[in-house]
C-alpha cells in the first residue's frame, strides 16, 4: 500500500463523513421527525446551552437503535430489550466520554458527551474501516484499482449513514475486515481474536466463524 494509496483513501473516507454528518445536519432541521412508539432513553441531566446545541446539531444520529447504545453507554443494562445489543460498543462509549471529552463536562452533559463520542468514535473508525478493506480487498484481488474502488464505494453506499450514527455498524465492519485480513496474511490466531471481538459488538459476528472454517 503506497502512500498515495493511503492518503487518497483517508481524504475520501473523511470528507464523505464530514458531508454526512453536515447532510444530517441539514436535513434532521428541515424534515420533522417521525414519532414511532419506539424506546427513547430518558433524560435525566440538566441541559445547558451547550447540550441543545448539540441536540440541534448531532441529534438525527441519536434515533431508533442509537436510543438503546447510548442508554445503555449511560445506565448499563436495565431492561430486558437493552439485552438484545452487544456490550464494546456502548463501553467504548462511555470510555471516551469519560476521559478524551471529560474536559467538556462543564459544557456537555453525560449524555451529550456519549453522543459526542459516538460520532467521532465512528468517524475515526470508518476511516480505518476504508482503509482496511482496501488493504483487504489488495490481499484477495491483487489489483490496486478495483481495491481503490471498493473503499470508495464502501464510503458512498447510502447506508453509511449508521456508520455515523450512535450505531455498532462502523466498529464491527472494521473488526470483521480486519479478522479477514489477518485470516489472508496467514494469521488464524490473530483472526479469531478480532471476529470474538467482533461478536461482542454485534451478535451476528458469530457468522464470522464461517470465514475460519472455509480457510482451513
Amino acid at each position: 500500500m503506497t502512500v498515495s494509496d493511503l492518503r487518497s483513501i483517508v481524504h475520501f473516507a473523511l470528507c464523505s463523513r464530514i458531508l454526512t454528518i453536515l447532510f444530517q445536519m441539514i436535513f434532521n432541521s428541515l424534515i420533522p421527525d417521525h414519532r414511532a412508539d419506539a424506546f427513547r432513553a430518558p433524560q435525566l441531566h440538566s441541559s445547558s446551552f451547550g447540550d441543545a446545541l448539540l441536540e440541534t446539531l448531532l441529534s438525527g444520529f441519536s434515533r431508533w437503535d442509537a436510543q438503546h447504545f447510548l442508554f445503555i453507554a449511560e445506565f448499563g443494562y436495565i431492561y430486558e430489550h437493552n439485552f438484545a445489543f452487544q456490550p464494546l460498543f456502548p463501553v467504548s462509549l462511555r470510555a471516551v466520554a469519560e476521559t478524551v471529552l471529560r474536559p467538556l463536562q462543564w459544557l456537555l452533559n453525560l449524555h451529550s458527551r456519549l453522543l459526542l463520542a459516538a460520532v467521532l468514535l465512528n468517524t475515526a473508525i470508518f476511516v480505518l474501516s476504508a482503509v482496511v478493506l482496501y488493504q483487504l480487498s489488495v490481499a484477495v484481488l491483487q489489483d490496486r484499482k478495483l481495491a481503490s474502488l471498493s473503499s470508495l464505494l464502501f464510503c458512498l453506499t447510502p447506508a453509511s449513514v449508521f456508520m455515523s450514527a450512535a450505531y455498532s455498524e462502523s466498529m464491527f465492519m472494521l473488526l470483521a475486515f480486519s479478522g479477514m485480513l489477518h485470516l489472508e496474511k496467514g494469521k488464524p490466531l490473530t483472526s479469531c481474536i478480532l471476529f470474538s471481538l467482533s461478536t461482542a459488538v454485534r451478535s451476528n459476528g458469530i457468522v464470522n466463524a464461517g470465514f475460519l472454517f472455509y480457510s482451513q
